[in-house]
């Protein structure tokens, strides 16, 4: 696993990110879900599997880390820009550069569900369409604030992805303390791992319009009334010169998910 050299210390794997900020991190916790109630029908079903299964399960983990890893930019004596701190079961606890956060978290929950569906079929075949998934809790931050804050509040965040999901399929809930403070914004919600694929391309272009446009979109959410009236915003990003960018996030007529859509972009690649 991750045979090759290692950023030693938070400040310079937070060196290793790419963009106009390298002085952040992103904190990363991830689980399987219902992976619990997984095993309790594995045992019904194939009662004499289990510990084979258990060593698949973990090995999946691990091939994740490994993939997801690789998908991050290197340093230029060839290290990787993550620091696993946890790494048991399925549980991961890493750290990357903010700049790599999200590509590190839609390779490994994309890579786990690849390896857990192909764990599953060579133990417990009768088992596939029930491949465990897992979830994401995410948290941007200056290098300086506490890790221990940082990751108690990825946990949370993981939590509180899983537990909207449960065991149907991937998702991700994130927190950028530099612009959120303290507390994740209540109407923030997790978005599923699919959703996150599907709006890849219109991220990336959310992400290319840079700091100042992305601040003019977010001031113009600012002053939306609170009951998110469309024609209000639609209107105000039409004079911004931005709406091929906004129309994929306002499709839905949600103008919540284009709130969302903009905090991601902050740090997407």
């Amino acid at each position: 696993m991750l045979a090759g050299t290692r950023a030693e210390t938070l400040d310079d794997l937070a060196r290793l990110g790419a963009g106009r900020k390298t002085n952040h991190l992103a904190t990363i916790a991830i689980d399987g879900n219902a992976l619990g109630s997984f095993f309790k029908e594995a045992l019904v079903e194939a009662p004499d599997v289990k510990d084979k299964l258990s060593r698949a399960m973990t090995a999946a983990t691990l091939a994740a880390l490994d993939d997801a890893a690789r998908a991050l930019p290197r340093g230029s004596r060839g290290e990787f820009a993550v620091i696993p701190h946890v790494v048991g079961g399925d549980d991961i606890l890493a750290t990357t550069p903010a700049s790599g956060g999200w590509t590190f978290i839609r390779t490994f929950l994309t890579s786990f569900r690849a390896h857990s569906q192909a764990a599953v079929k060579a133990v417990a075949p009768k088992l596939l369409s029930k491949a465990p998934t897992a979830s994401a809790g995410l948290v941007f931050a200056h290098t300086s604030h506490p890790f221990d804050r940082c990751q108690a509040l990825a946990e949370g965040l993981l939590k509180e992805a899983k537990s909207f999901v449960g065991s149907k399929s991937a998702a991700v809930l994130w927190h950028d303390i530099t612009r959120d403070g303290d507390h994740t914004p209540t109407t923030r919600r997790p978005w599923l791992l699919a959703d996150v694929t599907a709006r890849e391309q219109a991220l990336g272009r959310m992400a290319a319009l840079g700091q100042s446009a992305q601040h003019e979109l977010a001031r113009v959410l600012a002053r939306a009334p609170q009951d998110g009236k469309l024609e209000d915003v639609e209107g105000a990003v039409r004079r911004l010169g931005h709406t091929d960018v906004v129309a994929p996030f306002l499709a839905s007529k949600d103008v919540g998910l284009l709130a969302e859509a903009l905090d991601i972009a902050r740090w997407w690649s």
